[in-house]
This record gives structure tokens, sequence and C-alpha cells, in this order.
């Protein structure tokens, strides 16, 4: 039976093809070598390669253009050394430019305003603002002073060790507006101050440092890109021909974010201890029915405080690495679903801490039946989540789009990644596979590609995207 739910699953799932075409030339170089330009184009286009079920909010065909996505960026490198006794300065501007052309040339469900319109979706503002822009994606300085540092600016930063549940890497939020954005392009930058200091020679520690970082709300409250309805990326949640009757109010917050991180080297072992102060990750969602008024919707953010830590460890014996990470959220909002509104809390927001941990194992493989020339690079990673207090009212925030019932949040949640890589023709052609199977919905996420690259400035990536599921839960949901 488990077979034959497996079969039916893989015929229903999502799948999406890609493919990437990427450019990249250094435009100038000084003598000294301390002064560079250079550049990046890329187009990326993807296809559905399945007809979209029936939940999904509008219907897309087998083989139509979902996601186009041009990108120009630009990096200024200036390393001035020395400016001032032991003071070193260098700054780094990356503007970027980019254009989701699916909207003004793609299928009619995404370019022409009647055809949204019937499926309850009359936006072309909202899409007019978010699927272009040119904006500073980056733009740091560094200062560096003998064993200090400070950075001040947009930036991004990754304090953690796992690919798939993000835990000291949460304090930086993900852009999740398109299935064209790049992998380097993923996390959000916010304009923050960053700085540490390293000690050596610290008792048994062959080094230690302190690093930590500060961003003023009212300067930066970003927590996330914007997602464009009825776009590629929403999930199944329905299909409907108007739009919700209830008026939707926001409260995000600008608190102060800020977070400090100790670390401490001993032999091949790398250990840290963190703390962080973060936005959640996506609005809580509240049905407010005030007293003689409409009742309305309510969407709002808050911040979360997270203590944790992490290591990772090189072992010779096996020629390999081992590391992992952990951490404790505290009163992080949830849902309470009821038969009245199964993915909206009818009263006050509830909260619970939750734990989430990783582990993974990296090791290089010599597979000479299969590369006599390369290793295979893999990575298997083993992730859980667990609830605290749990209580059996928790829901997910989205309905079953097919029956419209709440979906329930199971306490505990483990999933596990597997990615492995290799290269061929002297690194001209590069295969990858990743794969993620959520144990505890039984889903299951497929992504292979290929990168054909010419050895210069030219990159060419097909990959393929397919998920298997028979329930609306967890991963499932895409």
């Amino acid at each position: 039976m488990q077979f034959r739910k497996c079969v039916v699953s893989l015929v229903i799932s999502v799948s999406l093809f890609s493919f990437t075409g990427m450019a990249h030339a250094v435009l100038y170089q000084n003598s000294k070598g301390n002064f560079r330009v250079q550049g990046k184009i890329q187009t990326m286009g993807i296809w559905r390669t399945q007809t979209t079920p029936e939940t999904n909010p509008i219907p897309i065909e087998a083989g139509e253009m979902v996601q186009q996505r041009n990108t120009i960026m630009v990096e200024v490198d200036h390393d001035m050394g020395k400016v001032a006794g032991d003071l070193a300065l260098r700054y780094y501007l990356q503007p970027r430019a980019y254009y989701d052309g699916v909207w003004d040339y793609g299928p009619d469900v995404f370019s022409d305003d009647d055809t949204r319109s019937q499926y309850g979706f009359d936006n072309r503002e909202q899409i007019d603002d978010l699927k272009k822009d040119l904006e500073f994606f980056l733009g740091f300085a560094d200062l560096s002073y003998n064993d200090a540092f400070l950075r001040l600016g947009k930036q991004v930063f990754q304090w953690g060790e796992m690919s798939t549940v993000r835990i000291l890497d949460a304090c930086i939020p993900t852009d999740n507006q398109s299935l064209g954005v790049d992998l380097e392009e993923r996390l959000v930058p916010l304009t923050l101050a960053r700085g540490g200091y390293t000690f050596f020679d610290v008792g048994p520690a062959s080094s230690m440092t302190i690093e930590g970082y500060y961003i003023n709300g009212g300067i930066d409250d970003t927590y996330g890109e914007d997602i464009i309805d009825g776009s590629a990326v929403v999930p199944p949640t329905g299909r409907s021909s108007s739009p919700s009757s209830l008026e939707t109010e926001e409260d995000f917050t600008d608190d102060d974010r800020y977070g400090i991180r100790l670390g401490a080297m001993f032999g091949d072992t790398q250990l840290y201890l963190a703390h962080y102060r973060k936005y959640s990750d996506s609005p809580s969602v509240q049905l407010i029915m005030p007293s003689g008024a409409m009742p309305y919707i309510q969407k709002s953010t808050e911040t979360i405080d997270v203590f944790g830590g992490s290591f990772s460890r090189f072992f010779s014996s096996f020629d390999g690495v081992i590391r992992g990470e952990i951490g404790y959220f505290v009163d992080e909002p949830m849902t309470y679903g009821s038969d009245s509104s199964p993915a909206v809390n009818n009263g006050e927001v509830p909260h619970h801490d939750v734990l989430r941990w990783g582990v993974a194992v990296d090791k290089n493989w010599v597979l000479p039946a299969l590369n006599p020339l390369r290793e295979f690079v893999t990575t298997l990673e083993f992730v859980g989540t667990s609830i605290q207090n749990y209580d059996s009212r928790l829901t997910y925030s989205w309905p079953d789009p097919e029956t419209g019932e709440a979906i329930k949040v199971q306490r505990h949640n483990f999933k596990m990644v597997a990615v492995a890589s290799t290269e061929y023709y002297d690194g001209k052609l590069n295969p990858r596979f990743s794969a993620i199977y959520d144990i505890s919905t039984q889903t299951f996420m497929f992504l292979p590609a290929v990168i054909l690259s010419n050895g210069g400035n030219l990159n060419f990536e097909i990959g393929y995207r397919y998920t298997a599921s028979d329930t609306y839960e967890g991963l499932g949901f895409l």
C-alpha cells in the first residue's frame, strides 16, 4: 500500500525544469591587483513539466514558462591596505539590476490582467513594483586593526552549518520571491555593523574569537522579500474567482536585532556558542472581531531570541568532516486552527519554544568506475525539529486546499539531505545531485543539475526539480 501511495504522489507532484546562462568577466584590475571591477550577466528560465493540480491558485499547463529572470551585477572591490599605522581599509560595492520578464511576455495567467482576474488576482500595481529593481545589493567597508575587525554597511554573513534547517543562519532572512533567484543572492543583505576580535594561544585553544552584530530597526527593518500574489512560487492553496472580503492589516515590528558569538579552535575542532535576536520567518495571522465593526485579518511579525552553538571537526582517519549545530528558539508565534478558521488564530496568537538541530558528514570519495580522474564530493545531513510544550491544536498557517480542513503540525520532524557532485573534462562539466527526504511526512525532493563551463567566463546550467508527496503537510506543501 505504501508503494502505491508513492506512485500516485509521483504522478501529481510539482516538477520544474530550469536553465541558466551566466557570464562572468573581470572588467578592470589595476597593476597592484588591489582594485578590481568585475561583472556578471545571467538569464534564467523555468518551465513546468507537469500541469498544476486544481488546487493551484492559477492553472499552469505542462511546458509553460513560470519564471524568467535577467540579472546584471557589478562588483567593485578595493583593498586600500594600511591607511594609518596598523589600520587597514577595504570597501566593496555590488550594484544589482534584475527583471522578471514572465509578467510581461509569459503565459496569460502571468502577463494578461483579464486572465488573472478570472482567478481573483488584480495586482498589476504590485507586479510592476516587484518585477524589477535597481539597487545596491551589497555595499560595505572593512576596517581592521591587528586582530580586530569591523564591517559597516549592507552585508550578509553565515554562522550556521546546515543547508536546509536554518538555525544559526536564521539571523539573516532569505529571498524566496522567485525560483529564478541565484543561490548566491538567496540571503537578503541587511544594513548592520559587525565586528570581532581574535585571541591566539589561549590555554588549550590555539585561537578564540568573539564577534557580534547590531541592526538598528529604524534603519533596516527588512524581514524578507515580498512575493507577488499568484506567482509560481505560491504553493497550491486552492483556487478562487474572487478575493477575500476581509480586510488585512499589517503590524510589522521594527525592533532592533543583534547577535553575539564566541568561538574557539582546539586542533582540528572548532566550537561556537551564539545568541541572537531575529524577526519571525513568516507573519502570524490573527482573526480580529471587534465589537460593532467588521472583522479583519491582522498579520504581525515579532522578534525571537535564539540560543545555540555549532561545531565542526576534521577526522584524518576517514578524511572527512563532521559538523553540527543546535538552536533553541524562544516564543515562536504559531497557529491554533479551528473548524471556522483552520489557518488563522481566532483569538490571541499562541507561542511555543522550538528546538532545532542537525548533524552532517562531508566526505570525498574516489570512485574510478564513475570518474577515474576526480573525486566525488558528498554531504549527508540529518536534521530535526521538536516543538516544546506541544499542543494538539497546532496547525500550519494554511488549510488543506482540497478539503478546507486544518493540517496538524507534528511535535517532531526529521529530514535527511544528500548532496553529491564531481567534475569532468578539467572542471568544464560538473554534475550535481541533491535530494531531501522528509521522514515525518514521507515527502521526497530530487534536484539534479549539470553545469557546463567554457573554462573561462561563460557557464550554462540545466536542472530539474521534483517533489513527491501525498500530503500538504510540511515540505508536501510545495
